[in-house]
């Protein structure tokens, strides 16, 4: 019998080494699924994305994309979870970022927009590439007023993008209010969402519509975005290339992504 019934993951970092899963990861998640155990991509990624990786591998899974305010069951079709930013805060983190010249990524309910071409832009139009129309995200690059008036009532998460981590910091705690909170994804991401929503709260969600205590839950992550549903979860993991503050607060550090470390945590705490 396993020892979890649902187990939830991160991405970048975590199942994901650079933009693709492990042959050592496919073939624990498919033993997980086939033990009867539900599996939860939980990322700070558009939902189109995850569920493009995940069905280039043959698994049906649920995507909790843009941090789980956009959840979906692949196997139903089903929408668990959109959860919006409030407008005013979205409007108000965008136009910060337009008056002081900083990248931004915002994701919506249909795709994502970005004040700039990047990496993440290239991977998303690759992603729709080699889908019919009606499945592609919508991936646009436009100015922060265009991005302002056209996607600020349908945020569900904003991201500044810096390079110093002092800027960072300072932008996390001033940016902050009773509309939003600002967790670091990356080194140089700084994700806003509405006040509450974060992965653990999502997480709880899932589980509460899907009738599994936490306890019977496993979580496994690397970054501060992910923090909240380790501290969620009855089976915390930390990934061994995870931030200081998540491998305190998980129960068990596993092997780093790079060495397959949620196969290992799979088959040590899961099955």
């Amino acid at each position: 019998m396993p020892k979890v019934d649902l187990i939830c993951l991160d991405l970048d970092g975590t199942l994901m080494n650079g933009l693709t899963v492990s042959r050592a990861n496919h073939e624990a998640l498919e033993e997980a699924q086939r033990a009867g155990i539900r599996v939860a991509i939980v990322t700070g990624r558009p939902y189109v994305f995850a569920r493009e990786l995940m069905r280039s591998k043959g698994l049906t899974v649920t995507v909790m994309a843009a941090n789980g305010a956009h959840s979906v069951d692949m196997e139903t079709g089903e929408r668990l979870i959109l959860r919006r930013m409030a407008p005013d805060a979205a409007r108000r983190l965008i136009r910060y970022a337009g008056e002081h010249d900083i990248l931004i990524h915002v994701f919506t309910s249909k795709g994502f927009a970005a004040s700039a071409e990047d990496g993440a832009i290239l991977q998303y139009r690759n992603v729709n590439r080699g889908l019919p129309p009606q499945e592609r995200m919508e991936v646009v690059v436009a100015d922060h007023r265009t991005i302002l008036e056209n996607y600020g009532d349908d945020a569900l998460k904003v991201t500044l993008m810096e390079d110093d981590p002092e800027k960072l910091a300072r932008l996390q705690r001033e940016l902050a209010g009773d509309d939003a909170q600002g967790e670091r994804s990356w080194h140089n991401m700084l994700e806003f969402m509405g006040r509450g929503m974060c992965k653990g709260w999502a997480v709880r969600e899932l589980a509460r519509k899907l009738s599994i205590p936490m306890d019977r839950v496993m979580a496994a992550g690397d970054h501060e975005n992910d923090l909240t549903m380790i501290e969620a979860a009855g089976v915390s993991v930390a990934m061994g290339n995870a931030i200081d503050s998540v491998k305190a607060a998980a129960r068990h550090t596993t092997l780093t992504c790079l060495e397959d470390g949620v196969a290992y945590a799979i088959r040590r705490w899961a099955l």
